[in-house]
């Protein structure tokens, strides 16, 4: 059916198509032409509509119905179709991943953050600035490979293991990001920041590239009498913060730098003579690890005290404003054992590992060993509910005994020292 209506510009034709039902006739529009502000049909485009529509009323569709359902469709294309647009924004890049991981490590209290973040920085996300933009979803093993590639063509080994173990740590929490309640709330509640990005990985690109095993030798430096001695002796051209720090790590029996560099001045009791560290290493969250502190330390903190004056940090090169950079101990330590042997140098962990194995030969108890050097203290349930023994007494024998050794070291010949004096 067609009919006709002149407008100011045109005549304009329009064209229907009626039909029966079984309650009542209808017509349906079907378009119309001569309008030229608006969409036209052809006679012939029209008598093809109204083809297709007669199919339909003979398959016992109504035309009228059916284009509703058609509509209905179509909008929920639509919306489905601007839906899939918004999740594609809102899924995290390879930097959002890794910006998210170091949060969670941050707010987890974990001491590696900082150190994770500095090296994925420095060896993922600035010498590969196209990976770092791309969908983390989309990350392969093959680019993880890359990376790993670009640093033992560099020279880097053990690190390389490292970063590889850091990479695979930040695909697995992301992958559990998007499953996560308490996000997907926030997303709700419109929160756009990088708490509600999404990353889709439904796999670890990481998982099938392996260690490389000879990266991962166990270190097997220890200082003789002689190095250890012109190690201690080497701390007194330092500066005081630096020198104070690494003599205190030393008499505490080689505590982990990363540890000792955090403790602020409410973390000693100078009254009990204890030291409290923080030992977030390995599962289960924040542990408080507690050291007896001798006479010899005590006037080191004294030092530090009046260095620093009331700064938060104990270990400090700025006043107690920030700790000491671990970085800086490390160079310390390295510029020492370069005048000690140019041909066997050593560090900081070599240092740790003399201690513990000096301890050993004092007959300090492997147990007792892992109490004072805060590892190994998260295995099985006896340690994780029922042991809440603080081993204070066994950590002060044990000091005690190293103290006096350090002075056999440094003399040269057995002392008179019967051992060092703590606070009762």
């Amino acid at each position: 059916m067609v009919r006709a209506r002149q407008t100011r510009h045109a005549l304009v034709r329009e064209f229907f198509f009626r039909y029966r039902t079984r309650d009542s006739d209808k017509l349906l529009r079907i378009g119309q032409h001569g309008d030229g502000k608006k969409q036209t049909l052809t006679l012939k485009q029209a008598r093809v509509k109204a083809a297709e529509l007669s199919t339909l009323l003979k398959q016992g569709k109504d035309p009228q119905v059916n284009r509703l359902i058609e509509r209905d469709e179509n909008r929920r294309a639509e919306q489905q179709k601007l839906e899939a647009i918004e999740l594609e924004a809102r899924k995290g890049t390879l930097k959002d991943l890794v910006t998210s991981y170091v949060a969670h490590l941050k707010a987890q209290g974990k001491m590696s953050a900082r150190d994770t973040d500095r090296t994925l920085e420095r060896h993922v996300l600035e010498p590969f600035p196209h990976l770092a933009a791309r969908k983390a979803q989309d990350i392969t093993a093959a680019d993880i490979t890359d990376i790993l590639a670009r640093m033992i063509a560099k020279g880097i080994e053990r690190r390389t293991n490292i970063v590889r173990s850091m990479l695979r740590a930040a695909f697995a929490y992301g992958a559990g990001l998007d499953n996560d309640p308490v996000r997907k709330a926030a997303a709700l509640k419109g929160v756009t920041s990088e708490a509600v990005k999404l990353f889709g990985i439904s796999g670890n690109p990481v998982a099938d590239i392996r260690r490389i095993g000879h990266y991962d030798r166990a270190g097997e430096r220890t200082l003789d009498d002689s190095e250890l001695r012109a190690y201690i002796e080497g701390l007194g051209p330092l500066h005081p913060g630096i020198a104070g720090t690494l003599h205190t790590a030393l008499l505490l029996g080689g505590q982990r730098m990363s540890q000792l560099i955090r403790a602020k001045w409410p973390d000693y009791d100078d009254e009990e003579r204890i030291l409290s560290l923080r030992d977030a290493k390995g599962r289960g969250g924040i542990r408080e690890h507690r050291l007896p502190v001798s006479d010899r330390v005590a006037a080191i903190l004294e030092s530090l005290r009046g260095l620093n004056g009331e700064g938060t940090y104990i270990f400090s090169t700025r006043a107690g404003s920030t700790p000491v950079n671990l970085s800086t101990l490390s160079s310390a330590v390295g510029e020492i054992a370069k005048r000690v042997s140019n041909s066997s140098p050593f560090s900081a962990a070599d240092i740790r590992r003399t201690a513990e194995t000096r301890l050993a030969a004092l007959g300090v108890s492997k147990e007792h060993r892992a109490q004072l050097l805060s590892h190994g203290r998260t295995q099985g349930v006896q340690e994780r509910h029922y042991d809440r023994h603080d081993y204070l007494s066994e950590k002060t024998a044990a000091l005690a005994k190293w103290e006096l050794h350090l002075d056999v070291v440094l003399s040269g010949k057995p002392t008179n020292v019967v051992r060092a004096r703590f606070r009762a």
